[in-house]
This record gives structure tokens, C-alpha cells and sequence, in this order.
């Protein structure tokens, strides 16, 4: 449904800071986050928001926002909400990655790399009580299929890199760093081309101005068996006094069983 926004003055544009955010009725709320412009108000007691993606140097990035119509969602309360809680979280589906180069892990060796994984902003209506409306990734993910025709799931592609070492390009605020430890335990080299990293079950927590994920173990027991994977319940060993910020979107069981590795020839035709 589109509407017309009302000729109130907004707010400047702003990047997005965790936690309460006030919804005068005298102006929109603006919030700039990586990719994600996300605009806010509060009408008559319903909850208006509008989202769209372009990158922070577009110079039309202000006027489409401007725009005196635009498609809102709404929702209805009992009464006018007077927050937003904007709350960071993790990718609802698994993620799915390349390496920067491809790369053997030898057999009872291990291997430590890093994984970008953009966050999605869960927004909370805040009225006479705490209402979760919705959650909004960063950026545009794209579905892809890990797995082979038979047996697989569906997940997101990311266009980052698995990184054996942190650069600067960790340090945008719209990323989480994803640290994965692997063990090869089994007899046979493993060929690291592409790893599905199941972050829904993963807790952030906050350094300085870096977002972390808890780690995931990663014990590779060969190409034909399920890899066995263990969660870390605190901060990783990068970061050991960072802050937990966010539990995990679906809590799951210290250790599990899951197909982490393929290797690109094996999913040939595919397109994943």
C-alpha cells in the first residue's frame, strides 16, 4: 500500500547506533546502515517503516527518501508506539562462502579463518509493551543451494571472502566477524573451496567498534561423513573481554552434525 508521508521536517541521516531510538510524530526517524536506509514514524497509534538498499555514496541516496510517496508497512497498536528497538542478529537461513584462495588443510591439521557476514537490524515497537515487528538484513543476500540435488538446503551466497587474517575490510560496522576453527581429522586432504557456516545459532558480541560471533569448531571426519560442530559459548579468543550484545536467532545444541565443506568440482552444473 503507498501512502503519502507527512510534510513534517526528518531528521539528518545517521548510522545506526544499538538500542532505543525515540519516534517524535513531528519527524521521521532516519537510519543509514551499510546498505539499508530504513525510515521510521509514528501515526495515530501505528508504527510506519520504509525500507530500500543503495550504497552510502549514491548522491540520490537522500532524495529517494524524500520522496512524498512511499510504500509503507504499518502495523496497529493500542497505542502510539514512542520507540524503536533496533538490536543486531545474524542471517536467518546459513550462509555459504568462498575462501580468498583456495586452500588444503592436512590431515590432523587445523586451520583458522574469518568470515564477513552482514547483520541484520531486528526492529521492536515500543509501546504500553515491547513488540518485535521486524528484521532487515544489511544488504541484498542472494539464495543458493548447498548440498546436491538429492540432500541440501537452502541458503545465502556472500559475495565477502573466508580470510585467514583480519584486514580492514572487518572493520565496517555492518559486518560480523565469523571466526571458524577446522580440524582435519580424517585421513584425507581436505580441499577448503567453499564452507557453510550456520550463523542463526551463533551469539555477538561487541569490541570497541567490531562486532564478533562466537566461534565454530569445525571437525572434518572426511568428504563422505557430516562434519561434527561445536559452538563456543563466549567470546572468541580474539576478543576475550568483548561484550555479548545479542543471543543466537535459533539457540541450537552445543555440538551437532552437519555438511560444512564441498569442493566446487563436486557441484558442477549446479551454480552454487
Amino acid at each position: 500500500m503507498s501512502d503519502k508521508a507527512q510534510n513534517n521536517p526528518s531528521q539528518p541521516e545517521s548510522e545506526v547506533i544499538w538500542g532505543e531510538h525515540e519516534l517524535p510524530r513531528s519527524r521521521l526517524l532516519r537510519i543509514a546502515f551499510g546498505p539499508l536506509r530504513l525510515l521510521a514514524q509514528a501515526r495515530s497509534n501505528e508504527l510506519w517503516l520504509h525500507n530500500t538498499y543503495m550504497e552510502a555514496s549514491d548522491p540520490k541516496s537522500k532524495s529517494i527518501l524524500e520522496e512524498d510517496t512511499i510504500k509503507w508497512s504499518r502495523w496497529a497498536f493500542n497505542q502510539t508506539p514512542q520507540k524503536i528497538l533496533l538490536t543486531p542478529a545474524l542471517p536467518d537461513k546459513a550462509t555459504v562462502v568462498k575462501p580468498d584462495f583456495p586452500f588444503k588443510v592436512a590431515p590432523s591439521a587445523t586451520a583458522r579463518v574469518f568470515v564477513k557476514v552482514p547483520l541484520w537490524v531486528k526492529v521492536t515497537a515500543i509501546a504500553d509493551q515491547q513488540y518485535f515487528v521486524t528484521d532487515l538484513s544489511s544488504v541484498i543476500l542472494s539464495n543458493t543451494w548447498f548440498g546436491v540435488f538429492t540432500q541440501g538446503e537452502l541458503c545465502y551466497w556472500l559475495t565477502t571472502s573466508a580470510r585467514r587474517s583480519i584486514d580492514s575490510s572487518f572493520t565496517k560496522s555492518y559486518l560480523a566477524v565469523c571466526p571458524v576453527q577446522i580440524i582435519n581429522q580424517s585421513e584425507e586432504e581436505l580441499d577448503f573451496e567453499k564452507i557453510c557456516l550456520r550463523v542463526s545459532s551463533l551469539s555477538l558480541y561487541q569490541h570497541e567498534k567490531m562486532i564478533w560471533a562466537s566461534e565454530t569448531v569445525v571437525n572434518y571426519r572426511g568428504a563422505r561423513e557430516p562434519s561434527n560442530i561445536t559452538v563456543g559459548r563466549d567470546s572468541p579468543k580474539e576478543v576475550p573481554e568483548a561484550k555479548l550484545i545479542a543471543d543466537p536467532r535459533e539457540p541450537a545444541p552445543r555440538g551437532f552434525a552437519a555438511r560444512t565443506f564441498s569442493s566446487l568440482r563436486t557441484l558442477t552444473g549446479l551454480g552454487v
